[in-house]
């Protein structure tokens, strides 16, 4: 992210903290705000507020907002009503639209913050369960989703004979008519910093996970030339979209 011209504002840093909390249902930390936004803990620490809190309180939330163990039971009990409504664990498209027709239920990243990804999250909510008793069915989903996925040893195993394979994403997001596919490591962050500079709602259509996405980036780029309206924004038809939104991985 590019630095600013000048000192970001305390009603600036408010709006965002604001805007984050409603894009992920969650009041954010301050790794979490620094991550989405760029803004640094130096930018405020000291010259609008001594504490974090404050800054929350300030935005109208409370200081440990979603982030207590209360929260957390929260957003288990939002994850196992799901698996409960669909008789099988959520994939992310699954969790997408639960949140878009329920601002109640946790955003995908809410998630992530509090009960992980796939072998951490499947099994925090299978203590869950059985700790509370919330039946029998979803117990079951979520064993034999754990028992599915591979050893963790061998993933150890891999990592630290190879190292982590760094991926990024190929994103498409539509505003108005128009589509821009881009590039990022980041897709919650990059999708923030665009829409703060756009007067429409940003809506969110695809997402390709890949080792190279600076290449595929160029491939979508190139086969979309004759579409290209103004840097990375173009008029696609559906026919368009759908291809993009086929293409769940690269590698």
């Amino acid at each position: 992210m590019s630095k600013r011209p000048m000192a970001v504002t305390k009603e600036e840093i408010v709006e965002h903290i604001k805007r984050i909390a409603r894009a992920e249902g969650s009041a954010p930390g301050r790794q979490r705000f620094e991550a989405v936004t760029g803004v640094k803990r130096h930018e405020w620490y000291g010259l609008h507020w001594a504490r974090w809190g404050d800054a929350l309180k300030d935005a109208g939330l409370t200081a440990n907002g979603f982030q207590g163990q209360f929260d957390k039971e929260h957003v288990l009990n939002a994850y196992v009503s799901l698996i409960a409504k669909l008789g099988r664990v959520p994939t992310e498209g699954d969790i997408r639209i639960e949140r878009r027709a329920n601002d109640s239920f946790p955003s995908h990243s809410t998630l992530a913050n509090h009960i992980g990804l796939r072998r951490d999250r499947l099994v925090a909510a299978l203590d869950h369960v059985r700790q509370h008793g919330l039946g029998q069915e979803a117990a079951k989903i979520l064993s034999e989703a754990i028992e599915a996925l591979p050893p963790a040893s061998n993933e150890e195993d891999v990592v630290e004979r190879l190292g982590p394979v760094a991926t990024g994403y190929v994103y498409m997001l539509k505003s108005g008519n128009f589509y821009k596919i881009g590039k990022t490591n980041s897709i919650d962050r990059r999708q923030y910093e665009i829409g703060l500079q756009l007067a429409e709602v940003l809506e969110p259509i695809h997402s390709i996970e890949t080792d190279d996405p600076s290449g595929i980036e160029a491939y979508w780029h190139n086969r979309f030339k004759d579409k290209r309206m103004n840097g990375e924004w173009f008029n696609l038809d559906a026919s368009d979209v759908r291809a993009f939104r086929l293409r769940k991985k690269f590698m």
